[in-house]
């Protein structure tokens, strides 16, 4: 007999380490997409130029890595750069 078993949540950080690690796990995920979707848009501008469509995905692009899209209720802490070391 077949049974579905509904899958669990992810789990959710609790620890220092385990948050730390899901934050560089996002990142990466997110620099290998943003990666992928720079060199989609170069390719189809390249090969459909003048293309209305893709420049307005250009400009979208531009305005979605232009600035934070979340303002965080936490700030973090000022970073002072002494002799090419951070310095919290």
């Amino acid at each position: 007999m077949d049974v579905y078993n509904e899958p669990l949540p992810p789990k959710r950080p609790e620890t220092k380490e385990e948050f730390v690690e899901k934050i560089e796990e996002k990142f990466e995920i997110i620099s290998n997409e943003k990666t992928e979707l720079v060199e989609t848009l170069k390719e189809g501008l390249q090969k459909f130029k003048g293309d209305k469509t893709l420049f307005s995905l250009c400009k979208k692009y531009k305005k979605m890595f232009k600035r934070p899209r979340v303002v965080l209720d936490y700030e973090c802490p000022p970073v002072v750069v002494v002799d090419c070391v951070a310095v919290w």
